[in-house]
């Protein structure tokens, strides 16, 4: 089952056309990919305990260029990553 969140745009979010900026879907991929591991039993807590954090080898923003109304529900796939496993 692939880990959904649901993250509601801003205005600070959007550019000046009222689409959503790569800079933004970055900062909110980083949001989804700690709500992830906290809900696989890892908070960011236990990365500071330990000293470590996560890898990201490669960040892309791929999407139609859309406006603030249909902005509402994005994606965050986090691949390679299960857990339990």
């Amino acid at each position: 089952m692939p880990f959904e969140k649901t993250f509601h745009v801003s205005w600070a979010h959007l550019d000046s056309n009222g689409h959503m900026a790569n800079t933004a879907y970055l900062d909110i991929a980083v949001d989804a990919r700690f709500m992830y591991f906290t809900q696989c039993g890892f908070p960011p807590a236990e990365f500071a305990r330990l000293r470590i954090g996560p890898v990201v080898r490669r960040d892309e923003v791929d999407r139609p260029h859309r406006g603030i109304r249909n902005a509402l529900l994005e994606r965050e796939e986090v691949a390679g990553v299960t857990c339990g496993a």
